[in-house]
């Protein structure tokens, strides 16, 4: 997967929503007058935006948006930070995910302008002697990674990473420098799509930190800080979760859920960052006016991307036009937070927003700074909301009418139910508990209800055991059945520790 920030003014939540949604339409109204323009909105308007982004649409439980424009800076914030003891505002830290990739394009060019590296510089050139590649990807340069247009996959397809991420919340924790080079060696020439073409690639931003950490003969962490962070007066950024002040860091949300915090380890180039709105702001700043070369050198736009919505790209960062204006910016996102910076330098005008959930925040960001975009809404996923009522109502109703059958004598040819059978019941009643708690739509639906199913699933788990599993016979039927059904406990297994 950004807040507003003005001279330190604090905007409270407290003013009448009737009045604030007047003021909405009246913009809106001024939107219309100049169609598809690069607006700066009104203190009221994000104030309302923000509100109903939380309260309406259910996006995020928070949001702090930090806003500058000329000499003004302002901040917003609304909802709920997840943790007691920590208040929402402008020094609240949140992952920032994939803007962290901005950071690692300025470090390219901050070495190439000393020397260090070359744009046109390959991987087979940098990487660790003991490492070959196939000569396509062997010949990715530097540039190409940074403008994702390597053809590298977006994440790497190896046994350890997909593992990782199929079996824990946290997908790239434990991961090495190491074992990043070794999936990049791992492709073949028809493991990589067109190169030149726009492919976002998560891989390719964690090849590119590492091989600029080989080039200087230093780690990642200390280049980004002592090279970037210290002369743009950033380096009270945390380089991760762990590293982040604990009476500010905000809890993420997913669908309503509580998410573990993401630690990228190797992948940190590609957006292990936890960083403020305050601090995301002075960021904003450093662009609006440059005083390093290596900031001016990474935006520089290098060229059209293929996809869907066309913009040009810099060194991380996307360019685009809205109206007349160039808005340079990067979005980010993590397991339990969404992410947005951007600014137009014609204008003297940048935002930063920061959430703790996974909502749409660049739909918020739109909704904020173009003339014709609507306000966010809120689309209920029918398919989630089934995902809801599996755990409330289908497992423990599979439980309970299994205590409650009455036991018929076998047919011709048909056995009675053993204990494997109910346990095939269990795991699958089980499997199910967990798939509705990992994808049902908690937003919608409170969580408390999923406890209620597990409690009654429980509840009946333990009245089967005890009144019918040691009547039953351990296994029955031919080889076949008995490997079919201990098949299907060990695929329910499977599911379980994928969506835990």
């Amino acid at each position: 997967m950004t807040p507003l920030d003005y001279n330190g003014t604090h905007v409270e939540p407290g003013l009448c929503s009737g009045v604030l949604t007047v003021l909405v339409l009246l913009f809106g109204l001024y939107g219309i007058a100049v169609a598809d323009e690069l607006v700066i909105p009104e203190p009221a308007q994000v104030q309302a935006a923000i509100e109903h982004y939380v309260d309406e649409t259910k996006q995020a439980p928070g949001v702090v948006v930090g806003m500058v424009y000329r000499d003004r800076r302002e901040l917003f914030s609304y909802g709920d930070s997840g943790r007691d003891d920590v208040r929402l505002d402008g020094d609240s830290q949140f992952e920032i995910g994939s803007i962290g990739k901005v950071f690692t394009g300025l470090l390219l060019a901050e070495m190439v302008l000393r020397g260090e590296v070359d744009y046109d510089e390959t991987v087979a050139e940098l990487a660790p002697q003991q490492y070959t590649f196939a000569d396509p990807v062997g010949q990715i340069t530097l540039e190409q990674l940074a403008m994702h247009t390597s053809g590298l996959p977006r994440l790497a397809i190896d046994f350890g990473p997909l593992m990782r991420g199929l079996f824990s919340s946290d997908p790239y924790a434990g991961s090495t420098p190491d074992e990043i080079f070794r999936s990049v060696a791992g492709l073949s020439a028809e493991g990589l799509s067109a190169k030149g073409e726009f492919a976002y690639s998560n891989l390719g931003y964690g090849l590119l930190g590492q091989l600029l950490a080989q080039a200087a003969g230093r780690s990642y962490q200390e280049l980004l800080y002592t090279r970037i962070f210290e002369p743009l007066g950033l380096e009270s950024i945390p380089y991760s979760h762990t590293r982040a002040d604990a009476g500010r860091l905000v809890q993420g949300f997913h669908r309503g859920r509580a998410a573990g915090h993401w630690t990228l380890d190797a992948y940190a180039p590609a957006g292990g960052l936890v960083a403020s709105v305050n601090q995301l702001l002075d960021f904003v700043l450093t662009n609006l006016d440059p005083q390093q070369p290596f900031v001016l050198e990474a935006q520089r736009s290098r060229g059209e991307s293929a996809d869907e919505s066309p913009r040009t790209l810099g060194l991380g960062y996307a360019h685009r036009r809205i109206g007349e204006q160039s808005w340079l910016w990067h979005n980010g996102g993590t397991g339990g937070f969404r992410s947005y910076f951007g600014f137009a330098p014609g204008m003297d005008f940048g935002i930063v927003i920061l959430t703790n959930g996974t909502g749409n925040s660049d739909a918020l960001v739109a909704s904020l700074i173009q003339s014709e975009v609507q306000p966010v809404t809120y689309r209920r996923s029918w398919f989630a909301l089934l995902m809801s009522a599996m755990g409330i109502v289908i497992a423990p109703l599979v439980l309970l009418g299994a205590l409650f059958a009455k036991p018929k004598a076998p047919r011709e040819g048909k056995r009675r139910p053993d204990r494997l059978d109910m346990i095939v019941l269990i795991a699958g009643a089980a499997m199910i508990l967990v798939v509705s708690r990992a994808a049902g739509d908690w937003i919608t639906l409170p969580f408390s209800f999923w406890w209620l199913g597990l409690v009654v699933s429980v509840a009946a788990t333990g009245a089967l055991l005890r009144a019918r599993f040691l009547r039953r016979k351990a296994v029955s039927g031919n080889r076949r059945s008995v490997f079919a059904r201990g098949l299907t406990v060990l695929l329910y297994g499977l599911i379980i520790l994928a969506m835990i």
